[in-house]
């Protein structure tokens, strides 16, 4: 299996292809559509090439990483800007993302919204069988990046990535809409 067939096994059919509008225009990735995963009025990017780069994690070991993102249909342009961004960004300083990294706050991260940061988390809202693939020896693990406002960046910070998570599971946000509430103040 390839990770192509990975994506769309637990995405569905790809549905398109962006292309980017912030420079540099390509970095031997591209971002992909797929609509309705993981809930039928979403769409989800994710990168596809990320993962032949050998990313160096803080603990030493080298890591393999795609990024995906989901918002309401309506915002899936913008997301796959964000992605594309973040995605150059990783490649340019040429390091992992863990789980519970947060980058920025930036300022609005798509028009009309309030989010300005991103929180690197499992991607929980998939079955569990997409958190990672395998192709011969290498793995990769997809990682999912929420748009945070500042004080949930700043909570995450302060208080950790399970605290935040745990939060979320209390409040049940829904995190794939770009103009909800906030769930720390």
């Amino acid at each position: 299996m390839s990770i192509v067939e990975h994506l769309e096994n637990h995405l569905g059919p790809i549905e398109r292809r962006f292309t980017p509008t912030v420079e540099p225009a390509s970095r031997g990735f591209q971002i992909l559509s797929f609509d309705g995963s993981p809930f039928p009025d979403v769409v989800t990017v994710a990168t596809l090439g990320l993962d032949r780069h050998s990313l160096p994690q803080r603990g030493g070991k080298d890591i393999h990483q795609e990024l995906v993102m989901a918002a309401k249909p309506e915002d899936a342009a913008e997301i796959a800007s964000v992605l594309h961004a973040v995605a150059a960004e990783l490649l340019e300083k040429h390091v992992a993302l863990p789980r519970g990294q947060v980058i920025g706050p930036r300022g609005p991260l798509v028009p009309g919204s309030s989010l300005e940061a991103i929180a690197c988390l499992s991607p929980w809202y998939w079955p569990d069988s997409f958190a990672s693939f395998q192709e011969g020896s290498r793995i990769t693990v997809m990682v999912w990046l929420v748009p945070i406002y500042p004080a949930e960046a700043e909570f995450i910070r302060k208080a950790g990535v399970d605290a935040f998570e745990a939060r979320i599971s209390e409040i049940d946000p829904d995190l794939l809409d770009l103009r909800r509430a906030p769930i720390v103040s």
